[in-house]
């Protein structure tokens, strides 16, 4: 039966049935359900193309029908289309619709508005807070984001949802992993393994937080098992060398690094790793490594698409503004030589701005920020 029109729509939006739904059901059954059905063989039928051609016709005519704006956007998504638009329209015509949410969520996280996706999967989990996919995909954001602490939080509710979630375990590991605790860390890498043994990630990022525990050797043993699981990923390749290069063997560590970037040779992490760990081999000649830095920097350059040609900043200022960009303020070895530096200046005449690019802080962290007149965090963009 027809609701009233003055009473509450049985959405659940709160608002009266004439200003919801009762517009959506009116304009539904004016589309021809021959035409509608056509428009669904022909997506199961893979005629993703003619989908789009019969949808925008479609939408001319009937352009409040959400169905067909999802339809639209699976389409234009399987061709490698963007899908942002359609995706927008489908959520704000169903509103109350926890899926369509999900997806707009998911095209604003692959169009790098993340913080929107963040807005979508959020409203979609106001709809239906168990909406597992939701809460996981969340977790995945808000790390992103650099924002751990609220990525454990929906990981933990993705994981009362389904237990045995591998990734989602991985995933809260790595949120652990990043707030440096290490033990809940390495717990639920564990528990992601003991569900999916053959999970490549987890064991990658198990080998990772052992090499920041400083257990380099069962670092090392998950970093290879990675590899035998996933022989072609060249993140794995990369995190070997990170660990062979820390318990002193060099030149396996190197032979790791090449591997990785014949896989992946735009790999600028693991080429500057590789670059730092020739400073210690000795069977390298330092023309070679030179060489080695000499194509490292033409590899750079060439992703540079604009330069600066214009700064802004006062003509004649007051002091000599200094900016300090690392990812190492912290007991780390540039942070000693940072800090010695440091208390040799005359900050009477200087304005230092550290530009951080690691949430990770410790005392050294705490000695140094007096030091400067401003402290950004630029990790997170």
């Amino acid at each position: 039966m027809k609701p009233n029109r003055n009473a509450p729509c049985p959405c659940g939006s709160g608002k009266k049935y004439k200003h919801c739904c009762e517009r959506k059901v009116e304009v539904r059954l004016t589309l021809p359900a021959a035409e509608f059905q056509q428009l669904h063989q022909l997506f199961n039928s893979g005629r993703y193309a003619e989908v789009e051609t019969l949808a925008d016709g479609l939408l001319k005519r009937f352009p409040d029908v959400a169905e067909v704006w999802e339809l639209l956007a699976m389409a234009l998504q399987k061709q490698g289309k963007a899908t942002l638009t359609a995706y927008q329209k489908a959520a704000e015509l169903n509103e109350n619709d926890a899926d369509a949410h999900f997806n707009l969520a998911v095209a604003l996280k692959n169009a790098d508005q993340l913080e929107q996706a963040s807005a979508s999967y959020r409203r979609a989990l106001a709809i239906k807070p168990h909406y597992f996919e939701a809460l996981s995909n969340l977790g995945n954001l808000l790390r992103a984001l650099k924002q751990p602490h609220e990525a454990i939080k929906y990981y933990q509710m993705a994981i009362q949802v389904k237990p045995d979630a591998a990734f989602a375990h991985n995933g809260l590991g790595s949120a652990y992993k990043e707030l440096a605790q290490f033990d809940e860390a390495l717990l639920h890498y564990k528990k992601a393994i003991k569900i999916e043994p053959s999970l490549a990630e987890a064991h990658n990022n198990l080998g990772i937080a052992l090499r920041e525990m400083g257990q380099f050797n069962q670092a090392e043993l998950s970093c290879r098992h990675t590899i035998s699981l996933r022989p072609n990923w060249a993140e794995a390749h990369q995190n070997l060398g990170n660990v062979l290069a820390e318990m002193g063997e060099i030149k396996e560590s190197l032979t790791s690094y090449r591997k990785a970037l014949e896989i992946s040779p735009d790999n600028f992490v693991a080429y500057s790793s590789m670059m730092f760990a020739l400073n210690y081999s000795l069977a390298q000649e330092s023309f070679s490594t030179l060489v080695e830095a000499l194509q490292y920097g033409k590899r750079v350059s060439q992703k540079v698409t604009t330069r600066f040609t214009a700064w802004q900043g006062d003509l004649q200022p007051q002091y000599l503004r200094v900016g300090v960009v690392s990812a190492d303020l912290y007991n780390h070895p540039v942070g000693y030589f940072l800090e010695s530096f440091l208390t040799q200046l005359d900050l009477s005449r200087l304005e230092l701005i550290a530009y951080t690019n690691s949430p990770k802080e410790d005392d050294l962290t705490r000695r140094i920020k007096p030091h400067f007149a401003h402290w950004r965090e630029i990790y997170a963009l």
